[in-house]
């Protein structure tokens, strides 16, 4: 399976997302910000990102522009309760602009999840969205 990079300063959502991706049989590394989740980019190499976009010292959408000038190849999710209810929907479709390969608004189920993973790591495929707006080529 993938070795899967999770980047979110909630420690119990990092906690949930680490049991459901280990039960799948998926290598997991954890990150507090997307300061830490850069150094352990670098060091850990991951082939999926998983990242919230509201954290500390480097939000989201800093860490995904960060990755891409670092390796174009590497698949992202990004994630967001948001703030402000269209905060959020805001920040994902820019996730998406900038690299975000899925996009998931919190809280979102096990097989949403699942869906975001195999959709992300499937090269003909580009984009995926939750809320019923499916895989875009």
């Amino acid at each position: 399976m993938a070795k899967i990079l999770i980047v979110d300063d909630n420690r119990m959502f990092r906690v949930m997302l680490e049991l459901l991706l280990v039960k799948d049989n998926h290598e997991v590394i954890v990150a507090v910000d997307g300061k830490d989740a850069l150094e352990k980019f670098i060091k850990e190499k991951p082939s999926l990102i998983i990242s919230d976009i509201f954290m500390d010292e480097m939000d989201g959408l800093e860490l995904i522009s960060e990755i891409k000038s670092h390796n174009n190849e590497v698949r992202i999710i990004a994630m967001s309760a948001g703030i402000v209810g269209e905060q959020s929907d805001f920040h994902l479709s820019t996730a998406e602009l900038i690299g975000a390969h899925a996009v998931l608004k919190k809280p979102f189920s096990s097989q949403e999840l699942k869906e975001a993973i195999s959709v992300a790591m499937n090269p003909k495929t580009t984009k995926i969205t939750k809320n019923n707006r499916g895989p875009r080529p």
